[in-house]
């Protein structure tokens, strides 16, 4: 069976606070973007007319907890991983630069075994360079393959943390629904 782990990352110097810290500022940077993409970037007029309250809220529901590809879907969490005496982190659904919050203390640390590893084409096989990147490649894989272990799923191998779940932030919806209806009051009383 082939390994995949693209957005996953190595977390070196840090704290759990500290960690916890950069998740919460995640968490709520990832709010206030959903925020801003329906104020400023959604049809109102479309919104309006498509959904009232509870079924934009259904839509949102259904959307999010389908993973139906569209703007509208916007969960995402991370997964933590506790092995030996480091920390990994893997993101699912994240559109935020996770260096903004981890600063230097984040490292790629992705990992797949279905095609050549990079260094294939970066050094020529008998350098130094080539033997160093692949005993790292190696034992990234021998890491996931302990952190994930036969359980084939990422969420069952570590602790999740939710940066948006749409069936947590109902008061979000209603928040934003409120936005588009006053909008659409004041620009209908302005012309």
């Amino acid at each position: 069976m082939s390994t995949k782990i693209y957005n996953a990352y190595k977390i070196e110097n840090m704290t759990m606070p500290e960690i916890m810290e950069c998740l919460y500022e995640m968490k709520e940077d990832t709010k206030n973007n959903f925020k801003h993409f329906i104020k400023h970037q959604t049809n109102h007029e479309e919104i309006l007319k498509n959904w009232d309250f509870v079924s934009f809220k259904e839509m949102l529901i259904d959307v999010n907890d389908k993973n139906i590809n569209t703007p509208f879907n916007w969960k995402s969490s991370v997964v933590l991983y506790f092995h030996r005496d480091d920390i990994y982190i893997i993101t699912f659904g994240v559109n935020l630069d996770l260096k903004k919050y981890f600063k230097d203390n984040l490292f790629d640390y992705h990992y797949q075994n279905q095609s050549d590893p990079w260094y294939c084409f970066d050094y020529d096989e008998d350098s130094y360079e080539y033997i160093e990147a692949e005993k790292e490649w190696e034992e990234r894989g021998e890491i996931w393959d302990e952190i994930i272990g036969n359980r084939y799923s990422f969420s069952e191998s570590g602790l999740s943390f939710d940066l948006f779940d749409i069936n947590n932030s109902l008061s979000l919806v209603y928040e934003l629904l409120i936005f588009i209806w006053e909008k659409k009051r004041n620009d209908d009383e302005n012309n």
